[in-house]
This record gives C-alpha cells, structure tokens and sequence, in this order.
C-alpha cells in the first residue's frame, strides 16, 4: 500500500512538473533590433571591480514602472546579469528557473564576476514622461579559470509609460569553455512557472523562444550577441478595430461584384481576418480569411437579392482586435425586365452613380464616360450624361449598356431623351443600338 501511495505522490508530482512548464507570461511580446549601444559613462556605481555573487537592494528608478500588470519604483541588482522589480533580490546563477526571486528581468544570467577596472553602474536618463532606467555591466566575464579572459558588456533599459523593456549587447569577446558555456535570457513572472525566454546554441540573432523555464543560450567565442544587439520586451498591444470605406453599412441595391474596403486600423496591425456571409455573425462564405491588403475581392459573385453580412478583425503578434462590429450589406434584384412599359430616368440614384443594374464600358480608357448627374436632366432631377473632349487624341468610345429585356412578340417601341449641353460641341456620331438574343442566351 505504501509504495501504491509513493507512485502515486511521483506521478502528482511529475504531472505537476510538466504542466507548470508549458506556462508563459503572455503580456510580453519579444522583438530584436539593431540599436547603437550607448555606454553610460555617470551614475550611481555599485560595488566594486571585485563584485562576486553581490546584490543591491532597492534601487529608486525615479519614475513607475509597470511589469506584469504590477507598478514598481524600485529595483534591485544582481551582479550576477539580472534584476528584481521591487526591495529585494537572491542572488542566483539560475534566475529563471531555479532562484528563489520572483519578477526577475534576466540579460545575460550566469556567475558572474567583474574584471578589473569593471563596473556595475545604474541611471536615470531623460525627463518625463519619456525616462529610461539604465542598469550596466562594464567589463563582466564568466567566473571561472578559463573563462578569465572574457569581455563583456550589456544593459537592461526599463522604459517610462510604454514600460517596455530592453536588453543592449555592446562589446563581447567571449572564451570558448565547456565551463559556463550557456546563459539564461529572458523574464519571469509571480513563479518559475510563469516565464518568457530565449534559446539558442548558434546564433544570438535567430533565438527562438524557450520551452522550459531551463532554456538557455550558448556563449562562446563564435557564439554570441553582436555589438549594438537589442532584445526588446513590450506589453502586449492588441490592435484597435477598424472602420468601413465601402459598402457602407445597411446599403441596398448593390453590383454583384462589389469590393469590401476598410480604413487601416491603429495598433499596428499585422493583417486583416475577413468574416462574411448570409449568417449572423458571418462565417458561411468567409471564415476568417487572413490578408495584408485593405480591400477584399470575393472570388465568386453574390446573388440577387440577398443581405450580406461582413466583419474585418485586425490582429497582430498579440491577438485579435476586440469588439468589431459586423456590417451589412443587400444586392440589387435580379436587373432582367420582364414587365413594361419600362422606363428608366435615372433618379433612383444619387449622383455619380449609375444604376447597378445598367453596365458602363469606358472602352478608350479614358477620364471621360457615362455617369449621373443631378442639373440639365431632360426631366428632374437626374440624368446621364457623357462627358467628352473634342480635343482629345483619343476618340469616344463610351457605351451605356441597360439591363436585359425579356421581349416577346413581333414589334418594339424603344425611346430616349437627349439634351445637348450648350457648353460642349456635340459629339460626331451617337449609337443607339438593340442586340436580339433568343431566350436561352440570356
């Protein structure tokens, strides 16, 4: 019964174990950049050129800094490559994963020690509200015999009211040793289990994240940051949701081919998810398809007479905008005329729009072609009209095409009304042209 219970406690225990070390701190995004590493030359130095495993309690920032949702106005140092947010901090070779402080912020963590004329130097640089805390490590090496020739110098940059947080790489000449050979880099949160970390073992420009708290990064004499590397950590951003450009919401009567355009949304986003269809929220024609562009080009044509229902949702590297609102849109009914007498005097629209259900074909390619417009109409207050150039190298070639009659029988009567604007010579030649087709084709 004993070693029943016993098996049972291990297996607890390692279920445990792995669960806790899938756990990450998901406020923070990581990001590298390239940055001119600036050495901080004042400030108040701590210690001296033979710190070994000392620590430097309560340290003013000299503004509030916000780490994992919690504000903090103080640090303290490490010589050992890392601080804690708040009054205190063990010191440990191991911060991430096996020290005994929470809320630890870890550059380049090992045994540290520093060399001769090396020094551990913080800052408070700028003015409000764009300050940065700077904490410095001037002339570190690894603390072991082989190591002894080492050159290393890095900084954490805690940034005011973005809170966000940098790591800067200046100078490194490491030695090659199968002692110290790995470092832990990254950020830990209320307990080793909640972390976010870097891994690599040959290049410190193409880390990836870790998936232990244990992970670590090689430093050796091919391995390691190049001077002016910055590893960054910001807050989580998610982006904002954004507005419509066209169709716009609740409109009626549209081509079957209509465009969905959007304004770019702030927050930075990475792209675009596009919902669309005849449910509500719309999910049965598009089910979140993901593009870069601000418009959307429906692959198949909609149906007559049919609402439409569509949604963007912006999202980046944090996750998807919240609370986007969902548009809709109707299609114009099937354009076949099969009742007469018809007429059209083009008053159902507002102008420059032409009816959806009529076709305009601009075939020079030019700035001139069919259109509405609400003054000179033959009866108010619309009317279509054709702009043109007599001067123009290229000739007219502009064509207003109805909708499809369904016409039965032996004889037709078509008209239409023609105003010529005194302003504009007249035309050359004006077409007015009727294709029979037999009922199949259309």
């Amino acid at each position: 019964m004993r070693n029943n219970y016993s098996k049972l406690l291990l297996m607890l225990t390692l279920l445990l174990t792995v669960s806790l070390g899938w756990s990450v701190i998901t406020d923070y995004v990581f990001t590298t950049s390239t940055e001119t590493y600036v050495p901080l030359t004042d400030g108040t130095v701590h210690g001296t050129d033979t710190n070994n495993d000392q620590v430097f309690n309560a340290i003013p920032l000299g503004f509030t800094f916000n780490y994992n949702g919690t504000d903090y106005t103080q640090v303290s140092i490490s010589s050992n490559g890392f601080i804690a947010m708040g009054a205190t901090v063990a010191s440990s070779n191991t911060a991430l994963s096996t020290g005994t402080t929470n809320n630890v912020v870890v550059p380049f963590n090992r045994d540290l020690i520093s060399r001769t004329g090396g020094t551990l130097l913080s800052a408070m640089t700028g003015t409000a509200p764009d300050r940065v805390f700077t904490v410095q490590w001037a002339n570190y090496r690894r603390n072991a015999t082989a190591t002894a020739n080492d050159t290393l110098n890095f900084q954490i940059k805690l940034f005011e009211t973005t809170n966000q947080i940098s790591f800067r790489y200046g100078y490194f000449r490491p030695i090659t040793s199968s002692l110290h050979q790995t470092v832990q880099v990254g950020l830990r949160g209320a307990s080793n289990a909640e972390y976010t970390n870097r891994t690599t073992t040959t290049n410190w420009a193409a880390t990836t994240a870790g998936t232990a708290n244990t992970a670590t990064c090689y430093i050796n004499a091919t391995v390691y940051p190049a001077n002016g590397m910055a590893f960054n950590w910001g807050l989580a951003t998610l982006p904002q949701p954004c507005q419509y450009v066209s169709p716009a919401n609740s409109a009626t009567n549209l081509a079957l081919g209509t465009d969905l355009t959007w304004l770019a949304a702030a927050g930075a986003p990475s792209g675009y998810k596009v919902f669309m269809g005849t449910d509500n929220p719309p999910t049965n024609l598009v089910n979140g398809t993901s593009t870069t562009l601000l418009t959307y080009d429906h692959p198949t044509p909609y149906a007559y007479n049919t609402t439409y229902y569509w949604q963007i949702i912006p999202y980046n590297a944090s996750g998807d905008a919240v609370n986007c609102p969902v548009w809709s849109f109707t299609t114009m009914p099937d354009p076949i005329v099969t009742t007469f007498p018809y007429a059209m005097n083009f008053d159902n629209v507002t102008a420059p729009l032409v009816p959806p259900s009529w076709t305009i074909i601009n075939a020079n390619s030019d700035n001139f072609t069919w259109k509405t417009v609400n003054s000179g109409a033959y009866s108010t207050p619309n009317a279509l009209r054709c702009d043109f150039n007599s001067a123009q190298a290229v000739p007219m070639d502009d064509w207003a095409v109805s909708p499809p009659l369904v016409l039965e029988g032996d004889t037709f009567t078509a008209s239409h009304s023609v105003t010529k604007r005194k302003t504009s010579p007249s035309p050359k030649s004006w077409k007015s042209n009727t294709a029979m087709l037999p009922l199949w084709q259309r």
